[in-house]
C-alpha cells in the first residue's frame, strides 16, 4: 500500500475543496455559504496573486485564498453561515475590505487595490534585507551582524517596526539579551553591541534610511492553487490576542496580549490542529483545535514542580498518534509523552535511572519508533530512540559536547540529530549502536556579499547568535527530518542560508542554496513525492524544494511575522497538508496546496450552485 493509499483510508479532510468534489448538489436552504469575486487595480487590471481573506465576527478561523491569472478568487465552502469580513491585501498595495453575511447561497465582493509607496512593513525580513546596501565594508558588516545576531529569536522585520538612534538601539539589545533561553547575553551582543547598534540607527532610525526596497513579485503558478487556514489560540482569561499579523500595513506583532504560548503544532488524521505550549499556562500542556470551527481545548500532562508540565516538539505519527515532549520541571527536563486523538488514551514515558533525559525535539523513523533529542541546553548530549514495541529506550551519546538541536530517525530506523552550536551531525546505527561523528563545512552562503577583508573566519563564526557556547557558527545546522520513504536526511542550515542532503547510505552531504539571502531555513518536512518543505525562519513564508529538478517554489503566508520554526507535513485522505506555528502572532497556520483539478471542480461548484 502507497503512503498516499494510507492516508486515503483515514476519510474526508476539511481542506480547500470540502464539499466541492460532492456528487449531488444540495438545496439552497442546505447549501454552505460560497463567495468569489475579483480583485483589479486602480487602472482596472485583473491583479493575480492577491492574498484574499474571510473571517467570520468573533471567531477563530481565517481562511485564505489566491486570486488566480485573471485576478478572479473562489473560497472552498465556508463551514459556518453568519457575518464575515473579508480583506485583499498585496505587498505595495493598501488593503481593501468588506463585510459579507453569507447565508448558504453565493456571495461576491470585488475589490479595487490601490498602491502604496509605503510598503516597508508589508514585507518580510529576507525581502527587507535585499533592500540593504553593499556598497561600502562598514554597510556589508553591518548587514552580516543584522542577519546573524538579530534572527536568533524573532525575524529581522520586527526592527522596523520601530526607529531608534544608536543609543535607543544600544538600549534595546540590552534588553533583549537578557531574554535568551539560558539568561546570558549571546557573546556577539557583548563583543559588537556598539557596532550593531550604530548600524540599526543607520537604517532603522530617525533620519532617511539608505534601504532601497524592491517589491517582490506577486506569487503565481501552482501557489495560486493553495488555501491558507488560520487558528487563532486563545488567551487563558478569555479572548484572543491583539496584535496577529493580519494586517500587513502594521507590520509583524510587537505584543500579543497575555497568557498564551505556542511553539510547534501538527494536525491530526480528522484535520483537528494540535500545538504545545511552552511557558507555564495553566491545563495546558499542548492544546487542540477543532479543524473546521476552531474551538479550543486544553489537555495536561503532569509535572513536578507545577500540576502540568509544558510542551516543545510535536509530530503525527503513520498511524495518527501524536508524540510529543513535556518538559517537567525548571531544569527544563523532559520525558516523552503520546495521546490519540480519536480515543484520547494518554500515555507517558520517563526514561530510566541514569539516562539522559528527553530533550525538546521528538520525530519518527520509518519503522514507527521514535527519536528524541537527549539533554537540555546545557547538556549532556546524544539522541533517544524509544521502542513502541518494547516500550524502552536506547540512549546513544554524541563523541564530543554540545547541545543536541534537532534529532530524526530515518527510514531504516537509525537515528540522526545536530549539535548547532559546533556545525556537527551525528549518526547513530540502531543495530551495533555505534555513533559516527559528521563535521559539516565552513561556509560564506550565510553573508555570501561579504568581500575578502570585510572579516576573518573567526569573527564570522562568532558574530551569530547562539544559544550556549558557539564554537561553530558557520553554518548551525538546526531541525532535520528523514525522508522515511528514501534515502536522505535533510537538514536546515539556519546560518549556512541553505538546505543540507545527507544520503543516508554513504554520508555524503549536498547543499543548495535558499533562492534569497537572509531566508534562514529553520525546519523542514518531506512529503510522499519525496519534496522537502521548508520553514523560512526570516520570512512569512514557507518554501518547497525539488530535488529533482532543485527547483524551489516559494508559498507565502496571510500572516505576518510568521518565522516558522517548526514545520510538519501531513498526509490526510492522500492530500498534503503543511503546519506551521505563528509564535509571535500566537496562531497556527496550516497551508493546503491544492491542484488544476481541484479549482476546476470547485468552480464547477459555483456553475452548478448559480444555476
Amino acid at each position: 500500500m502507497s503512503r498516499f493509499e494510507r492516508f486515503a483510508r483515514t476519510g474526508a479532510i476539511l481542506g480547500p475543496l470540502l464539499g466541492a468534489l460532492s456528487a449531488c448538489t444540495p438545496s439552497k436552504e442546505s447549501a454552505p455559504p460560497l463567495l468569489t469575486g475579483s480583485v483589479r487595480s486602480a487602472t482596472g487590471q485583473p491583479m493575480p496573486g492577491v492574498t484574499v481573506s474571510a473571517k467570520l465576527a468573533g471567531g477563530p478561523v481565517t481562511i485564505s485564498v489566491f486570486t488566480d491569472e485573471q485576478g478572479k478568487y473562489y473560497f472552498p465552502p465556508f463551514p459556518t453561515k453568519g457575518n464575515y469580513s473579508i480583506r485583499a491585501q498585496a505587498a505595495g498595495y493598501d488593503k481593501a475590505e468588506s463585510a459579507q453575511a453569507l447565508d448558504g447561497g453565493i456571495r461576491h465582493a470585488d475589490f479595487t487595490m490601490q498602491p502604496t509607496a509605503n510598503y516597508l512593513r508589508q514585507l518580510s525580513g529576507w525581502q527587507q534585507i535585499r533592500g540593504l546596501p553593499e556598497d561600502t565594508r562598514e554597510s556589508r558588516r553591518g548587514k552580516a551582524l543584522f542577519i546573524r545576531a538579530c534572527t536568533g529569536c524573532h525575524q529581522s522585520s520586527k526592527a522596523f517596526t520601530r526607529r531608534f538612534d544608536a543609543k535607543g538601539w544600544g538600549d534595546e539589545i540590552d534588553v533583549m539579551a537578557t531574554l535568551t533561553p539560558t539568561g546570558k547575553a549571546p557573546a556577539v551582543f557583548i563583543s559588537h553591541r556598539e557596532e550593531i547598534a550604530t548600524y540599526l540607527a543607520k537604517i532603522a532610525g530617525p533620519d532617511k534610511s539608505p534601504m532601497k526596497l524592491e517589491l517582490p513579485p506577486a506569487p503565481s503558478g501552482e501557489v495560486l492553487l493553495s488555501t491558507i487556514y488560520e487558528y487563532d489560540i486563545p488567551n487563558i482569561e478569555g479572548g484572543y490576542p491583539l496584535s496577529s499579523g493580519s494586517d500587513w500595513a502594521e507590520g509583524p506583532p510587537t505584543g500579543t496580549g497575555t497568557g498564551v504560548s505556542i511553539h510547534d503544532a501538527t494536525v491530526d488524521l480528522d484535520g483537528n490542529v494540535w500545538y504545545t505550549s511552552p511557558a507555564p499556562i495553566p491545563g495546558r500542556t499542548v492544546g487542540r483545535m477543532d479543524g473546521a470551527t476552531g474551538a479550543h481545548t486544553n489537555v495536561a500532562f503532569p509535572g513536578k514542580a507545577r500540576p502540568e508540565g509544558s510542551g516543545h516538539a510535536i509530530v503525527t505519527a503513520q498511524d495518527g498518534t501524536l508524540w510529543f515532549n513535556v518538559f517537567y520541571d525548571r531544569a527544563l527536563l523532559s520525558y516523552l509523552a503520546t495521546i490519540d486523538p480519536r480515543t484520547n488514551q494518554r500515555e507517558y514515558f520517563y526514561v530510566p535511572e541514569g539516562m539522559t533525559p528527553v530533550g525538546g525535539w521528538v520525530n519518527e523513523d520509518g519503522n514507527g519508533d521514535i527519536w528524541s533529542a537527549a539533554g537540555t541546553y546545557s547538556g549532556p548530549a546524544g539522541a533517544l530512540k524509544f521502542s513502541r514495541k518494547t516500550r524502552t529506550f536506547t540512549e546513544f551519546k554524541s563523541l564530543k559536547g554540545g547541545m543536541t538541536y534537532g534529532a530524526a530517525g530515518d527510514a531504516q530506523g537509525n537515528g540522526w540529530w545536530a549539535q548547532i552550536n559546533d556545525d556537527r551531525i551525528y549518526f547513530a546505527d540502531a543495530t551495533s549502536r555505534k555513533v559516527e561523528e559528521i563535521d559539516v563545512p565552513f561556509s560564506w552562503q550565510g553573508a555570501s556579499f561579504l568581500r575578502p577583508g570585510d572579516m576573518s573566519k573567526e569573527e564570522y563564526r562568532d558574530i551569530v547568535f547562539g544559544v550556549g557556547s558557539v564554537r561553530g557558527g558557520a553554518q548551525m545546522p538546526r531541525r532535520l527530518k528523514a525522508d522515511l520513504h528514501g534515502d536522505s536526511v535533510w537538514v536546515g542550515n539556519w546560518a549556512g542560508n541553505n538546505l543540507m542532503r545527507i544520503d543516508t547510505r554513504t554520508h555524503k552531504m549536498e547543499f543548495n542554496p535558499a533562492p534569497f539571502e537572509g531566508m534562514l531555513p529553520y525546519d523542514v518536512g518531506i512529503d510522499g513525492l519525496h519534496r522537502v518543505w521548508v520553514g523560512l525562519q526570516n520570512g512569512d513564508e514557507v518554501a518547497r524544494f525539488d530535488p529533482d529538478t532543485k527547483r524551489w517554489t516559494i508559498y507565502p503566508l496571510p500572516t505576518k511575522g510568521v518565522s516558522p520554526r517548526s514545520l510538519v507535513v501531513v498526509e490526510r485522505a492522500g492530500r498534503i497538508e503543511v503546519v506551521v506555528p505563528a509564535n509571535d502572532a500566537r496562531k497556527v497556520i496550516r497551508l493546503i496546496p491544492g491542484t488544476a483539478a481541484d479549482v476546476e471542480a470547485l468552480k464547477k461548484r459555483y456553475a452548478e450552485s448559480a444555476g
